[in-house]
């Protein structure tokens, strides 16, 4: 995959994002209730970027469920006014070249999901495809593909307790 992606500064031009921002990528559907609460990715990326020398921007790449879920996305990003958030997506998914562009444009794919639907995580895989690491949930199917810190790193979620068994269970 990588051969098919732009160069990281044509593709970061492109989508009208700063040279040496750090750049992180959402890639998938947002859904709050079957995918991700986001509000905790936001206030860590929040708490980061008042902390970085450089612009943190936040790339979301893939559909919404619902456009009151998506308004409900737009307020929790009002409240980190140091994350410039670029959506790229909508009603309607995400075209390859617009994917390729946003894969190329980042430094760091994020997929911090919390439910136990997450058994593979395609996502996951076309950004380590892309050459990107990954910071993902302790999730079974991310587990299976991320090398925790190799390919990036594997956060505990919320059920860190039960995590492995239910997910394990589920398979």
């Amino acid at each position: 995959m990588q051969e098919s992606l732009p160069p990281k500064l044509e593709a970061r031009s492109d989508l009208s994002l700063p040279a040496k921002a750090a750049v992180l990528l959402w890639l998938g559907r947002l859904s709050i209730f079957t995918k991700i609460d986001p509000w905790l990715s936001y206030t860590v990326l929040q708490r980061v970027a008042v902390q970085l020398d450089r612009p943190l921007v936040l790339i979301e790449c893939g559909p919404d469920d619902t456009t009151w879920q998506a308004e409900g996305l737009e307020e929790l990003r009002k409240l980190c006014p140091d994350v410039r958030f670029v959506r790229l997506g909508g009603e309607k998914p995400v075209e390859e070249s617009l994917k390729y562009q946003a894969l190329a444009a980042s430094d760091v794919a994020i997929s911090l999901v919390d439910n136990t639907q997450e058994t593979f995580g395609l996502s996951v895989a076309e950004a380590m495809a892309a050459g990107l690491p990954v910071v993902a949930s302790n999730w079974d199917g991310y587990r299976d593909l991320v090398r925790d810190g190799v390919d990036g790193y594997l956060v505990p979620t919320r059920w860190s307790q039960s995590a492995f068994n239910i997910s394990t269970a589920m398979g």
